[in-house]
């Protein structure tokens, strides 16, 4: 996925900016600005979506891309001010909602079902536990008084 995006900007790039110079990388904060967010955040993403999908299943892990889609938004307007149109702000709200809106049919309902089983077994014995020694104690030949 990282190599396809890769290459996908390397060859817009090379469509747009035809100066050797911008295609140069020295030993600076340029290079090792794209050591870091190559390796490391990659890393970090890929093992934020592991967890996710070891928590939730593989649908919540697509959750999180509306929020990379909102932030990456921001930031390109705060710091790179770049322009919002309301034709793309719109865009995104419906892509947003219908993502949001599949999440919310697919839901798995099964597993709620199961942690309500777990929790009612649970504590059936927990009071069988409970109720054990005092039913013990009752059988070993006192009578309870009435």
């Amino acid at each position: 996925m990282s190599f396809v995006g890769a290459a996908q900007s390397a060859f817009y790039t090379v469509i747009v900016q035809h100066k050797r110079a911008a295609w140069t990388i020295g030993f600076n904060i340029d290079f090792w600005s794209t050591i870091y967010g190559g390796i490391v955040i990659s890393g970090l993403v890929v093992f934020i979506q592991l967890w996710c999908t070891e928590q939730k299943g593989p649908v919540f892990v697509t959750m999180f891309n509306p929020l990379s889609t909102i932030l990456v938004a921001i930031l390109a307007y705060f710091v790179f001010g770049e322009k919002l149109y309301m034709g793309s702000i719109i865009g995104a709200v419906i892509v947003i909602v219908g993502l949001y809106l599949l999440l919310w049919g697919k839901e798995d309902h099964k597993s709620e079902r199961n942690d309500e089983e777990k929790c009612s077994t649970i504590k059936r014995e927990q009071l069988e536990d409970h109720m054990m020694p005092k039913l013990a104690s009752n059988a070993t030949g006192f009578k309870a008084q009435t």
